[in-house]
């Protein structure tokens, strides 16, 4: 078996029809399997999809474990040489994987690899990324990334500067279609399931990078990113992703970095509070203006979790 492909799927069946599709019909020359596991969806559309695609294996939570956690679980059951960690969200191009396999073939060092993105409109979605230092942050929290996005310094953390058009080696690359080694695996572990949803891949990165192994962007692996099912933004999903981010700071950073670090992820959700909502208000833009309220839910939780030492477990909670 060439790679195994895990699908974590939480009511985003709709999503996950296409992406087996383009899977099962369009990917040639290489052996694989698909292992799905649901996270106890209750969009009443994933006993079809069991039907529909009979020959996959499925692993049906009765609780929402999280992305981590299930991920691992179809670890766990994998036979690939390669493991493929691909969104219910995307649809493979029909020689991704075929050019994945062939680059880590070419890269004996390479551990893990990340391929080019695109919304279903066509843009480019960052995928390729520095870790978080206080630079990155900073660029974030003053929004000096988006105004200044061909900087070499201020366009650091998601690459806005690289063309995405050559191979590059990286610190992380996002999970929506994330292939690694198996021998990645036997050597750096598992996912950490602290983390629910979001920045488990910056670790794993950081751990396999830790060990010896190279993360690598590649532009001639390619999906198209529909970032509308289990990632699709919302109050809690935000909320769980600043947590992720602090969990990350804290296992990953310490002493006065670690706190600025803390401190520059705290000041962005505030710099985004006021600068969504006053331009919200000026142009009269409702998208805004729920942003603004998604990261004054967030900020609340955040300080409200914190005085209560009873941190948050999951975005449902």
């Amino acid at each position: 078996m060439d790679v195994s492909v895990i699908v974590v799927n939480y009511n985003s069946s709709a999503f996950l029809t296409v992406c087996l599709d383009s899977l099962l019909t369009g990917i040639q020359g290489v052996s694989f399997e698909v292992i799905v596991v649901d996270n106890c969806s209750d969009d009443g559309v994933f006993d079809q999809i069991k039907v529909r695609f009979p020959n996959i294996q499925y692993i049906e939570n009765k609780v929402n474990r999280g992305f981590a956690a299930a991920t691992n679980q179809g670890i766990a059951k994998a036979s690939g040489d390669f493991i493929l960690l691909l969104n219910p969200d995307a649809k493979v191009s029909s020689h991704a994987l075929q050019e994945t396999i062939a680059f880590f073939r070419r890269h004996p060092k390479a551990g893990i690899a990340g391929c080019k993105i695109s919304y279903i409109d066509g843009r480019l979605q960052y995928s390729a990324h520095s870790f978080p230092s206080p630079l990155t942050l900073f660029s974030e929290a003053m929004f000096l990334d988006v105004l200044f996005p061909g900087s070499t310094i201020f366009g650091t953390a998601s690459l806005t500067y690289f063309s995405y058009n050559e191979e590059r080696r990286v610190d992380w690359v996002m999970g929506a279609y994330l292939m690694v080694r198996r021998e990645v695996v036997m050597a750096v572990g598992l996912l950490d399931e602290r983390f629910f949803m979001y920045s488990e891949e910056v670790d794993y990165c950081y751990r396999a990078m830790e060990s010896g192994y190279e993360v690598w962007f590649i532009p001639q692996a390619m999906i198209v990113h529909y970032w509308g099912g289990m990632s699709a933004v919302s109050k809690r999903s935000l909320l769980w992703s600043h947590l992720s981010q602090l969990i990350l700071f804290q296992k990953h950073f310490h002493g006065m970095k670690m706190f600025l670090m803390i401190f520059l992820r705290f000041l962005s959700i505030v710099n985004r509070i006021l600068v969504y909502f006053i331009v919200g208000c000026i142009m009269f833009k409702k998208g805004l203006l729920k942003k603004s309220y998604y990261q004054s839910y967030a900020l609340c939780r955040l300080i409200l979790d914190s005085w209560s030492f009873q941190p948050v477990t999951s975005p449902d909670s």
